[in-house]
Protein backbone atom coordinates (compact mmCIF):
# COMPACT_ATOMS: atom_id res chain seq x y z
CA UNK A 1 0.00 0.00 0.00
CA UNK A 2 2.89 2.41 0.87
CA UNK A 3 4.02 1.87 -2.50
CA UNK A 4 1.11 2.93 -4.27
CA UNK A 5 0.47 5.76 -1.93
CA UNK A 6 4.46 6.90 -2.79
CA UNK A 7 3.90 6.48 -7.12
CA UNK A 8 0.34 8.54 -6.95
CA UNK A 9 2.14 11.61 -4.86
CA UNK A 10 5.21 11.13 -7.20
CA UNK A 11 3.14 11.27 -9.77
CA UNK A 12 1.21 14.65 -8.46
CA UNK A 13 4.03 16.06 -8.07
CA UNK A 14 5.36 15.52 -11.48
CA UNK A 15 2.34 16.85 -13.09
CA UNK A 16 2.45 20.32 -10.85
CA UNK A 17 5.97 20.78 -11.99
CA UNK A 18 4.82 20.19 -15.39
CA UNK A 19 2.24 22.15 -15.52
CA UNK A 20 4.23 25.44 -13.89
CA UNK A 21 6.92 24.75 -16.28
CA UNK A 22 4.51 24.78 -19.17
CA UNK A 23 3.16 28.12 -17.60
CA UNK A 24 6.57 29.93 -17.94
CA UNK A 25 6.81 30.76 -21.40
CA UNK A 26 3.01 32.24 -21.55
CA UNK A 27 4.99 34.59 -18.22
CA UNK A 28 8.00 35.56 -19.92
CA UNK A 29 5.78 36.70 -23.07
CA UNK A 30 3.38 38.58 -20.98
CA UNK A 31 6.00 40.65 -19.04
CA UNK A 32 7.78 41.07 -22.44
CA UNK A 33 4.32 42.40 -24.39
CA UNK A 34 4.09 44.98 -21.42
CA UNK A 35 0.62 43.15 -19.42
CA UNK A 36 0.06 42.40 -15.62
CA UNK A 37 1.17 38.56 -14.91
CA UNK A 38 1.96 36.61 -12.32
CA UNK A 39 2.82 32.91 -12.17
CA UNK A 40 -0.23 31.74 -10.71
CA UNK A 41 -2.25 33.97 -12.79
CA UNK A 42 -0.96 32.36 -15.50
CA UNK A 43 -1.17 28.68 -14.48
CA UNK A 44 -4.70 29.72 -13.94
CA UNK A 45 -5.64 30.86 -17.19
CA UNK A 46 -3.93 27.72 -18.77
CA UNK A 47 -6.31 26.22 -17.00
CA UNK A 48 -9.63 28.40 -17.95
CA UNK A 49 -8.27 28.11 -21.27
CA UNK A 50 -8.01 24.41 -21.31
CA UNK A 51 -11.63 23.79 -19.79
CA UNK A 52 -13.39 26.12 -22.30
CA UNK A 53 -11.79 24.32 -25.00
CA UNK A 54 -13.07 21.12 -23.37
CA UNK A 55 -16.32 22.48 -22.99
CA UNK A 56 -16.40 23.57 -26.59
CA UNK A 57 -14.95 20.21 -28.03
CA UNK A 58 -17.77 18.47 -25.91
CA UNK A 59 -20.63 20.98 -26.62
CA UNK A 60 -20.27 22.56 -29.79
CA UNK A 61 -18.14 20.60 -31.84
CA UNK A 62 -17.83 22.76 -34.64
CA UNK A 63 -15.06 25.19 -35.63
CA UNK A 64 -14.12 24.26 -32.15
CA UNK A 65 -10.41 25.49 -33.37
CA UNK A 66 -11.48 29.33 -33.82
CA UNK A 67 -13.79 29.45 -30.84
CA UNK A 68 -11.21 28.41 -28.75
CA UNK A 69 -8.93 30.44 -30.22
CA UNK A 70 -11.36 33.74 -30.48
CA UNK A 71 -11.85 32.75 -26.60
CA UNK A 72 -8.32 32.38 -25.61
CA UNK A 73 -7.31 36.14 -26.83
CA UNK A 74 -10.15 37.60 -25.24
CA UNK A 75 -9.33 35.72 -21.67
CA UNK A 76 -5.30 36.80 -22.80
CA UNK A 77 -6.79 40.75 -23.17
CA UNK A 78 -9.24 40.51 -20.18
CA UNK A 79 -6.82 38.90 -17.42
CA UNK A 80 -3.30 40.05 -18.76
CA UNK A 81 -4.29 43.73 -19.93
CA UNK A 82 -3.10 43.21 -22.90
CA UNK A 83 -4.59 44.48 -26.15
CA UNK A 84 -6.32 42.18 -28.83
CA UNK A 85 -2.79 42.03 -30.83
CA UNK A 86 -0.94 42.01 -27.88
CA UNK A 87 -3.00 38.96 -26.99
CA UNK A 88 -2.16 37.80 -30.69
CA UNK A 89 1.28 37.90 -29.77
CA UNK A 90 1.31 36.36 -26.77
CA UNK A 91 -0.58 33.41 -27.94
CA UNK A 92 1.99 32.85 -30.89
CA UNK A 93 5.21 33.74 -28.47
CA UNK A 94 4.25 31.33 -26.25
CA UNK A 95 4.90 28.40 -28.17
CA UNK A 96 7.89 29.73 -30.15
CA UNK A 97 9.28 30.19 -26.48
CA UNK A 98 8.00 26.27 -25.59
CA UNK A 99 9.52 25.12 -28.78
CA UNK A 100 12.75 26.84 -28.47
CA UNK A 101 12.84 25.64 -24.25
CA UNK A 102 12.03 22.43 -24.99
CA UNK A 103 15.09 22.09 -28.22
CA UNK A 104 17.37 23.59 -25.74
CA UNK A 105 16.39 20.48 -23.11
CA UNK A 106 16.80 18.04 -25.96
CA UNK A 107 20.50 19.48 -26.30
CA UNK A 108 21.35 19.91 -22.86
CA UNK A 109 20.14 15.65 -22.62
CA UNK A 110 21.66 14.86 -25.49
CA UNK A 111 25.09 16.11 -24.33
CA UNK A 112 24.09 14.42 -20.75
CA UNK A 113 23.71 11.40 -21.89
Amino acid sequence: MADLTSLISANILIIIIVLLVSALPLYFVVKLLGGHSTILKVFLVNFLAAGISLVLTVYVQSFVGLFSFMLTLIIYKIIFDLSLLRAFFAWILQYVIAVILIVLFIILIGKAV
